[in-house]
């Protein structure tokens, strides 16, 4: 997972492609860059808001999906049962982010309602990514082992390019 190169009296870690984590922290990025493009949009361009949701809700939909399907149940085999906590927690916040993602769909971009669950779900995303950076994927790197991590990030990779593909 982790490639480390010595420069000189420097040792600098280098992620791989198929790193698990990096792969997650990517996909937060992206959904961040569509939450400040939807938040840079005015009251009255609800097509392009429509839009930029269209494409948040697809990221978030795949995202979730990956790792509840490839990430969690392992993350769930390797850690204790105090740690098993944060997995679950992370389970329940996806849904409530697939509810929103549900309203969202038949909303009408020109409504107070539609900007209100979006603030809501950026909100929930932006928590669910704090905990998720900061304490759930610091422990996977200390209890999953190294070769574990390299096939599961080969396999998120294959499914996100099934999913995109679809």
């Amino acid at each position: 997972m982790l490639v480390h190169t010595v420069l000189s009296t420097h040792v600098t870690s280098v992620r791989m492609e198929n790193d698990p984590i990096s792969i997650i922290k990517e996909d937060h990025k992206t959904v961040e860059a569509l939450f400040d493009e939807y938040e840079g949009l005015g009251d009255s361009a609800d097509v392009s808001k429509k839009k930029v949701v269209d494409q948040i809700i697809e990221e978030l939909t795949i995202h979730a999906e990956m790792e509840e399907e490839l990430c969690y149940p392992r993350f769930k085999k390797a850690f204790n049962k105090e740690d098993d906590k944060m997995v679950d927690e992370a389970y329940v916040e996806h849904e409530g982010v697939k509810d929103l993602l549900e309203e969202l769909k038949s909303l009408d971009a020109r409504t107070p309602e539609f900007d209100a669950r979006m603030q809501v779900l950026m909100e929930q995303v932006k928590h669910h990514v704090k905990e998720e950076e900061g304490e759930l994927l610091p422990t996977v790197e200390k209890e999953i082992p190294e070769e574990e991590l390299e096939a599961m990030g080969t396999e998120m990779m294959a499914f996100k390019a099934d999913r995109s593909a679809a």
